[in-house]
Parts: C-alpha cells; structure tokens; sequence
C-alpha cells in the first residue's frame, strides 16, 4: 500500500481541481468512512462493515488510485489536496474511477464479505506519504 500511496502521490501532484482542502482543520471530526466494530490494523483500521454496505470519503477530493492491490484487495485512494490522503481497501465493488472528484460522505464502494482472510473495510489515513493514526482524526463512535 506505501508504494501505491507513493505512486498515487505522484500523480497527484499533476492533479488539477484537487480541493485546497481544510482536512487539517477537522482533527477528530472527520466522519468514518463505514459503520461497525473497529479494530486497529497495520497503519490502519479495520471496520467490520456489513456486507454490501456503503463505504464513504471521510472528505471532498480526487480519487488518485482505484485499483486491486495485493493485500488490500479493491483499494481506493482520495488525494484530498496538502499533503493528506485517505486509503479505503477491502472493498467489494468501487464506484469511482481516478480522477472523479468527490464531496465528503460521497459513497466509494461497498464492503466485501467478511471471510477468513478478511474480517472488513481498510481505512488508513497519510500525511506526506507518512501514516498517521486515523482514530485521532475520526469522530468519537457512540
């Protein structure tokens, strides 16, 4: 996923209409990407989403990758402009190809089945290429 996070970087760079975005400004209050228990893994967490159900954009920008990914299965990444990027994996379908824009809430995909090898949505949050934890950035779950 680093290498593909850096290779979406890249092409991100020559984005145009990527939004200036505020991401830096909503440090625990970015919405979660799905709904279900939550569990931390890797430079990310998992979710265990129901199947089929909606996986979200936790906020507006460009979608940079959309692709399978050895490991993260159907993989999707929002370049959301300064820097941040936002990595959603384990997905059963994706509904956006690279270079749509999308809005904060809008739906990426839906999630896979949970199975032996894969027990929900990725999500995983970066800053310079660099991981950062993404329970600090997401509301508090009720």
């Amino acid at each position: 996923a680093a290498r593909a996070a850096a290779e979406a970087a890249k092409a991100g760079r020559h984005e145009t209409g990527v939004p200036a975005g505020k991401i830096a400004n909503t440090r625990g209050n970015l919405p979660w990407p799905a709904s279900g228990p939550v569990h931390d893994y890797g430079n990310g967490v998992l979710i265990a989403a129901p199947a089929g159900s909606e996986v979200h954009a936790v906020a507006a920008g460009r979608v940079v990758y959309a692709h399978f990914l050895r490991g993260y299965g159907l993989l999707i990444i929002v370049n959301h402009g300064n820097g941040w990027m936002s990595m959603y994996g384990n997905n059963e379908t994706l509904l956006h190809n690279v270079g749509d824009a999308v809005k904060a809430g809008t739906v990426l995909g839906t999630a896979l089945p949970s199975t032996s090898s894969s027990t929900g949505v990725y999500f995983e949050l970066r800053h310079n290429r660099k991981p950062v934890n993404p329970r600090s950035w997401l509301r508090q779950q009720r």
